[in-house]
């Protein structure tokens, strides 16, 4: 495999914006990832950096959406933990359906 432009793969701030737009994480702001962040080790979860993005990112809402997330789920979380990163998820991850955090902020 060639690479004719390394540069070529690199995505501006503008497409990643743009994409980031129609993505839940478009309602949220620091202050509301910092909390979301702070308490997931009170709550004893243990994410890696990746993973916690993609929390973020994604706000998944279903079982198979955190086991796609969380690598070897099986091993590492409960069907109970689950549940409740759920619920932690939708307590503190705004997904625009309030207006509580209109536009992120």
């Amino acid at each position: 495999m060639e690479i004719v432009n390394s540069k070529s793969a690199v995505l501006s701030n503008y497409e990643v914006e743009k994409y980031l737009e129609g993505t839940p994480c478009r309602y949220q702001n620091p202050e509301v990832i910092q909390n979301f962040l702070t308490i997931l080790p009170q709550k004893g979860f243990k994410f890696t950096k990746a993973e916690k993005l993609q929390l973020v990112n994604l706000r998944p809402v279903t079982p198979v959406e955190i086991q796609l997330i969380v690598e070897d789920s099986e091993e590492r979380i409960t069907e109970d933990q689950i549940d409740e990163l759920i619920s932690l998820i939708k307590e503190h991850l705004p997904d625009g359906s309030n207006d509580i955090y209109p536009n992120g902020t």
